[in-house]
């Protein structure tokens, strides 16, 4: 039988290059399997989101782009003191909401369902 005469240290330095030959084979499994961040990113607005401002949950409004969570709670009390929206631009009287990001979000909504 092939016998090798390693010393201690060459015996260690070969276990951690095979210890590190498995972490990156690892590694490079995990990044094949999680889809990539822009591509799951991207797949989620392939049709246009379109959410009723009056009816909208948080989890929905949460969806729309430049809506964080803090917004999305001001939408949701705003209606609970309110009421309904009339008409979209009604959305620049919640803290957060400029004309400028109303503008860039205003494609994404609607006041009624769809029929």
């Amino acid at each position: 039988m092939f016998q090798l005469n390693l010393t201690r240290q060459e015996k260690n330095v070969i276990l951690v290059v095979i210890l590190a030959a498995l972490v990156g084979i690892g590694i490079s499994y995990l990044f094949k399997a999680i889809p990539k961040a822009d591509e799951a990113y991207n797949a989620s607005f392939d049709k246009p989101l379109k959410v009723n401002i009056n009816t909208a949950s948080f989890d929905e409004l949460i969806k729309l782009p430049e809506i964080g969570p803090k917004t999305a709670e001001r939408i949701i009390n705003f209606r609970g003191k309110n009421g309904k929206f009339s008409e979209i631009d009604q959305l620049k009287q919640i803290q957060g909401i400029t004309d400028k990001k109303l503008t860039r979000i205003k494609e994404f909504l609607v006041l009624e369902e769809p029929k």
